[in-house]
């Protein structure tokens, strides 16, 4: 098994791929304010991530693993990715 030499997350790789097609709004869901503002998932990523890979029987220990599946993983958890997050402010 390849190491992962760079220490990089796996939850990494899969936010950079799905970053693109994230839409933060211009103001905070909670207050409206316009700065400094974040978006946030209503689950978490990670942990649904390990989960999903646990049991697939994907290996995402290594950069390579967790880029062969993370498209699978993004198709798969569409709406958590994309429709059940909030613009947020810091």
């Amino acid at each position: 098994m390849a190491i992962n030499t760079n220490k990089r997350i796996p939850v990494k790789w899969v936010r950079d791929k799905a970053k693109s097609a994230y839409e933060k709004k211009s103001a905070c869901y909670i207050c409206g304010c316009v700065g400094n503002l974040e978006l946030h998932h209503l689950h978490s990523i990670t942990l649904l991530l390990e989960k999903w890979a646990e049991n697939k029987g994907y290996d995402i220990s290594t950069d390579e693993g967790i880029c062969a599946v993370r498209e699978e993983f993004i198709l798969e958890h569409h709406s958590e990715l994309y429709d059940e997050v909030y613009t947020l402010c810091n």
